[in-house]
């Protein structure tokens, strides 16, 4: 029997439908598909032998969380058919797949009892389109939803938060980064302050009209104000590419080395925007500058002014699908921030880099699959959070600071 939830959500989110035949079935591929322990023993009991022998012969545990997967031939799994659809599905219907099968590439969170929010996960190239191709898809709609089976938490949302908190945190976010009157960077960096004060208001466990004072500061505020700030930031160039280059070195040799080389064509497009595919023709701080600047005005010609849109919705989509400060009581809000910032700074750089080789040619499809391939090294990767937290893990617990640092103004 099914039940009623309270839902908040991306008016996108509501428009999907699965059409593996137009991607290509890309979430059956290139990554490990999990089979929760229940849908394993409803394999096990299947009538049919031969079906039941098939199935349960592609499955191993998983020795980690004593979960199943499937054993991937080539990088496929084995239970795609030619048409691009589930064997298991056709065979027995969608009420035998498993969790993961079923919810993909929708993301469930708990904010009380009654009431969840999701996303999609962009890793899908049709969620991806849906969610960043428009500028109102990211327009936050509260609807009901029936769920007619369990569901598995993508994030599970510290319970001791009271619901009214959490709803104003997203709520506020989403307003500052879809604020039109202020740059990217420095939407960024006001949500950096703000998220600042969340923890602060955590800590000293404020009133909850408190938390709607603060919510006003920075989205009723004064455009004038926010922007003489802005003026008196420098851009921190030296200490910008020291953390960056940094960055992609560690990137490269702890991730993309140890995933068959995927997503090094973005490495090229750095070397050649840089001007770095000659080891002998290595640059200095002032030289990498100056290219910078001339990359950076035709980025801002050809994203910032032309397709801004895709961006802004990138941004909004991870802060409510991948932030969830409030998910984990070992981490506070601004560590979560940090990271969401790290991994937006790493996905621009290659993209300013792609605009140093192609320039108006730049596609939005050229975009999205540097979006996708980003979100997947951040959700699909084991690891890869631990590898970016071990760089970073100096500059933790001050978001304003490390924004200082990344700003671009």
């Amino acid at each position: 029997m099914g039940r009623n939830f309270i839902c908040y959500e991306p008016e996108y989110v509501g428009k999907f439908k699965c059409e593996g035949d137009k991607c290509g079935a890309l979430c059956c591929k290139d990554w490990e598909v999990t089979i929760d322990k229940e849908t394993y023993q409803k394999y096990k009991l299947i009538q049919q032998r031969k079906l039941r022998k098939k199935i349960i012969d592609e499955i191993e545990m998983k020795t980690s969380s004593g979960d199943y997967r499937i054993k991937m031939h080539e990088n496929r799994c084995p239970f795609l058919c030619y048409d691009y659809r589930c064997a298991i599905q056709k065979e027995l219907g969608e009420a035998m797949l498993s969790e993961v099968c079923t919810q993909y590439p929708r993301r469930y969170f708990k904010i009380s009892e009654n009431m969840l929010f999701r996303v999609l996960s962009i890793t899908c190239p049709i969620a991806r389109k849906l969610a960043l191709l428009k500028p109102d898809s990211m327009r936050i709609k509260k609807r009901t939803i029936l769920l007619n089976k369990s569901i598995s938490l993508y994030k599970k949302i510290d319970e001791s938060i009271p619901q009214d908190i959490i709803l104003s945190i997203m709520m506020t976010g989403v307003n500052i980064l879809q604020n039109r009157n202020y740059s990217l960077d420095e939407r960024l960096f006001m949500l950096a302050m703000y998220i600042d004060k969340c923890d602060e208001n955590m800590h000293n466990d404020v009133k909850p009209d408190a938390w709607e004072k603060t919510s006003n500061i920075y989205v009723n505020n004064n455009v004038y104000f926010w922007k003489n700030e802005f003026k008196n930031i420098p851009f921190l160039y030296q200490q910008y590419f020291s953390f960056i280059f940094g960055l992609l070195d560690v990137f490269y040799e702890k991730v993309v080395l140890n995933l068959n080389g995927r997503g090094q064509e973005f490495f090229t497009y750095v070397e050649k925007s840089f001007r770095l595919d000659n080891k002998e023709n290595s640059k200095n701080t002032q030289e990498l500058l100056n290219i910078f600047i001339n990359i950076y005005n035709d980025y801002a010609q050809y994203v910032l002014s032309d397709k801004w849109y895709v961006i802004e919705n990138y941004l909004v989509q991870q802060f409510w699908g991948e932030i969830v400060p409030f998910s984990n009581k070992e981490k506070s809000m601004e560590n979560s921030f940090i990271m969401f910032l790290v991994y937006y700074k790493l996905m621009e750089f290659f993209l300013i880099s792609m605009v140093g080789v192609k320039g108006s040619k730049l596609a939005v499809d050229d975009i999205l699959e540097l979006l996708g391939t980003i979100s997947y090294y951040v959700t699909h990767v084991e690891g890869f959070e631990a590898i970016i937290y071990e760089y970073i893990e100096k500059e933790l617990d001050n978001p304003v600071k490390m924004m200082e640092k990344l700003l671009i103004v």
